[in-house]
């Protein structure tokens, strides 16, 4: 009866009332292992979420620490140990791993906090923030970060998208032929007519002749403001028959991206993303 007894006792404080502690201390330490062995396939295995990201909080030491549940489920605080800088001691950080048991008996890691690296200086983060895709501070765990930051990228290449076809539709190109002498001197002018409301840097275009491609020139202008017009000539010299020479405007993805860094933003646009999305599922 007493080894029965010290049985229950020991499984009672080994599980911590349903945590198995073993299993999730094991599923820890392979975690940090894979990380700090780049063993990505064992660790997308350990830690799905992680397939979609590459960037981790770098250490040369950890320390598994409390096991508990709380509100978000089974969670692990872990003590990450990294060097800074050369000549600099070492620092430490609490990070956090949360578990959910498998289909095995054992445990998977289904978030974390601390864990992913995201660059908050990026023009990606900017935008996510800016728009009301990410809330710092609701949105904390490295999943959640991670899953509002991919949704900007699919809401901003979708405004990316839009705003370019706009400059393709939206920017007129107007040629005219000069006849100087002789009736066949020939010289070219083009117009450019921006119907957009966007103000527009960085426009190139691309004058062929015949086989001769001259390649990207920038337009002649700093900047072609919304409903504004330019008349240029985009070579200097004579062509004798200016049927056999093109003129194509080139849109860089740079110009449509620089357009939408200098938007003004309502925090609004994330609501109105999930919104169309919904609507677009609803009417298939």
């Amino acid at each position: 009866m007493k080894k029965l007894f010290f049985a229950c006792i020991s499984l009672c404080i080994m599980t911590a009332c349903g945590i198995n502690k073993e299993a999730a201390t094991e599923t820890t330490n392979q975690l940090f292992s894979c990380i700090q062995g780049q063993k990505t396939a064992l660790l997308n295995q350990i830690y799905p979420e992680t397939a979609n990201h590459n960037k981790f909080q770098e250490f040369t030491k950890y320390t598994i620490g409390e096991i508990k549940s709380d509100d978000k489920g089974i969670c692990v605080d872990v003590v990450l140990e990294y060097i800074a800088g050369r000549y600099e001691p070492a620092s430490q950080k609490n990070v956090k791993v949360y578990l959910a048991e498998n289909e095995e008996g054992g445990y998977n890691v289904c978030d974390s906090f601390g864990i992913f690296i995201f660059d908050q200086t990026s023009a990606l983060y900017n935008y996510a923030i800016i728009t009301g895709c990410l809330n710092e501070l609701k949105d904390v765990s490295d999943i959640q970060i991670a899953t509002k930051l991919n949704d900007a990228k699919q809401m901003r290449q979708q405004h990316f998208d839009k705003i370019k076809k706009e400059l393709e539709d939206n920017i007129t190109i107007e040629r005219k032929t000069t006849v100087c002498y002789a009736n066949v001197t020939h010289y070219e002018h083009v117009k450019l007519t921006n119907k957009t409301p966007y103000d527009i840097k960085g426009l190139k275009y691309r004058f062929t002749k015949g086989t001769n491609d001259y390649g990207n020139e920038l337009v002649p202008t700093k900047v072609l403001k919304a409903g504004y017009w330019l008349a240029f000539q985009p070579y200097e010299y004579a062509v004798y028959n200016t049927e056999k020479t093109s003129f194509k405007l080139v849109i860089e993805d740079k110009v449509v991206w620089n357009i939408i860094k200098g938007l003004e933003y309502t925090g609004t646009e994330y609501e109105a993303y999930l919104a169309q999305k919904a609507n677009a599922t609803a009417a298939e």
